[in-house]
């Protein structure tokens, strides 16, 4: 079955106050996860976003997920979701891998 992943914003770490705004976006958390049939497996980490591009400011509380997600996107270097993609990949061939063994149940000794 073919891995589907998706990633989730789980939190934005904020800069009380940059360049004379408030509640600046600075970094974003985020979770990675790979799902086939049942099972998932995800990885964590944290991007620090490009303060120097200057980007339209955006009062914290109307910042649409869709908006991070591009910063996140851009500011992520390729490698990482490679090697994400490498690490959720060998734990489901680990999963598929193991085989069941048949023993007695312990009381029919």
């Amino acid at each position: 079955m073919a891995i589907t992943y998706t990633l989730q914003i789980t939190e934005l770490q904020v800069l009380p106050r940059y360049e004379g705004h408030d509640d600046i976006v600075c970094a974003v958390r985020w979770h990675y996860a790979g799902t086939d049939g049942d099972l998932t497996m995800g990885v964590a980490g944290t991007t620090p976003l490009d303060m120097t591009l200057g980007c339209n400011v955006t009062p914290l509380a109307d910042i649409p997920e869709s908006t991070v997600m591009s910063w996140v996107q851009r500011d992520t270097d390729l490698s990482v979701w490679s090697v994400a993609q490498q690490q959720i990949a060998d734990w489901f061939r680990e999963q598929y891998a193991q085989s069941a063994v048949s023993v007695a149940p312990p009381w029919a000794a």
